[in-house]
């Protein structure tokens, strides 16, 4: 068996995120291979795959696709993958189509990107050929209704020989419809390339105001509040993924600290999948949960990989609770605000 992973640009497969921008902004659904004197050897490895479609039979298809470049391009190789899954969670209801990914190479020797090579898989791409339909489009559809329509970024494809799989690493990064500046920082160059700017602080002034008192004495008011409210939650995610070392979890990832607007805050894997936490913190020693009507629905629509860790008493002796799903339907809700739209 071998386990092929081909990494991708961050931004140049994404779903359900929406571009607030005036101009540009929109996925390049390419990563290049080659380019100039730099070489991904991890992409060079596409080139191994056997499930490729014949260059000859579908030369109409291919002209097509060239044709769609602003530059002298020569189709190098097409690879077609019938069995998709995310996550390694098996995606259903693709109606026997197939996604596409194919290799170009820049031929036009007047140009400045002359020789590039790119591995490509655009939404766009949907041709049949005598033994396959290809639509990429119905696939990434299929994918988004496996992950509840949240938006979602593709960080690698992943093909096994063995089954026969084409598994899309994805992270959830925030509801379907979210903006495009939110995610990402708009700006080019290198770098970050993640919005920072955004931070939830949750209504809990009134339980957390006495015991705060008490810590750092009577002159802490709302200022004071709001920053160490932004403090102790990352303080609170450093010792939930603590926590779940020690649980034997692996490749813990802050997600919150990658995306603000993300309706967890941890990610980690156990058994060959994604898991979820979602992390709260009090000062007190009070079992309580401010959870955002975002974060509520995705614990209602994930309810089988999401766990929820509560720090109590975060800025002296704290403890950790734990609450699964079922859990969660125990507490008593308490509704702080109405959003009324006429």
């Amino acid at each position: 068996m071998a386990q092929y992973i081909f990494p991708i640009d961050t931004k140049s497969l994404y779903v359900n995120i929406e571009n607030d921008n005036l101009v540009g902004h929109t996925a390049t659904v390419a990563t290049p291979i080659i380019q100039g004197h730099s070489k991904n050897l991890q992409l060079m490895k596409i080139f191994e795959l056997k499930n490729t479609l014949d260059l000859s039979e579908n030369q109409e298809e291919i002209i097509k696709i060239l044709k769609k470049s602003k530059t002298r391009n020569k189709m190098l190789s097409m690879y077609h993958f019938e069995k998709i899954s995310v996550n390694n969670i098996v995606v259903n209801d693709i109606n026997h189509k197939s996604f596409c990914i194919y290799v170009k190479q820049e031929i036009d020797s007047s140009k400045k990107q002359f020789g590039r090579i790119k591995m490509h898989y655009p939404k766009s791409c949907h041709f049949e050929t005598e033994d396959y339909s290809i639509d990429n489009k119905k696939i990434i559809q299929a994918i988004s209704a496996t992950l509840h329509n949240y938006a979602y970024i593709v960080r690698a494809f992943e093909y096994n020989t063995e089954t026969g799989y084409l598994n899309f690493d994805v992270d959830i990064v925030g509801p379907n419809g979210i903006f495009y500046s939110k995610v990402f920082i708009n700006n080019k160059g290198k770098g970050n390339k993640y919005s920072k700017v955004f931070e939830e602080i949750t209504d809990s002034y009134e339980y957390e105001i006495a015991d705060l008192k008490k810590i750092y004495g009577n002159d802490f008011g709302p200022k004071e509040y709001a920053e160490k409210m932004i403090e102790n939650r990352q303080k609170a995610i450093g010792y939930c993924m603590n926590y779940l070392e020690k649980k034997g979890a692996t490749e813990i990832i802050d997600m919150h600290k990658l995306f603000p607007f993300c309706p967890y805050d941890i990610r980690y894997k156990k058994d060959g999948l994604y898991k979820y936490v979602e992390c709260f913190s009090t000062n007190s020693t009070i079992i309580y949960l401010d959870m955002t009507r975002n974060r509520h629905d995705f614990l209602n629509k994930f309810r089988n990989c999401v766990i929820v860790l509560l720090v109590t008493d975060i800025s002296r002796k704290y403890k950790i609770c734990s609450f699964n799903y079922d859990e969660i339907g125990n507490f008593k809700p308490i509704f702080c605000n109405y959003r009324l739209i006429l």
